[in-house]
């Protein structure tokens, strides 16, 4: 089974809430957009030590 990893990942103005289950507090920082080696890329919300994880998306 294929476990998704950031291969690589660029980084973007926070926009919004990246999950279902929101981190208020890791809103208001950056957005990390992460691709895996796969193509399947997920958005990661950032501020200071708080982190949002979105889920893993592919464009099938």
């Amino acid at each position: 089974m294929h476990r998704h990893r950031a291969k690589s990942s660029e980084i973007r103005c926070y926009t919004g809430p990246v999950a279902q289950k929101q981190n208020k507090a890791a809103h208001g920082g950056y957005c990390r957009h992460e691709t895996c080696s796969c193509g399947a890329r997920r958005s990661v919300n950032v501020n200071g030590p708080h982190v949002e994880r979105g889920r893993w998306t592919t464009a099938d």
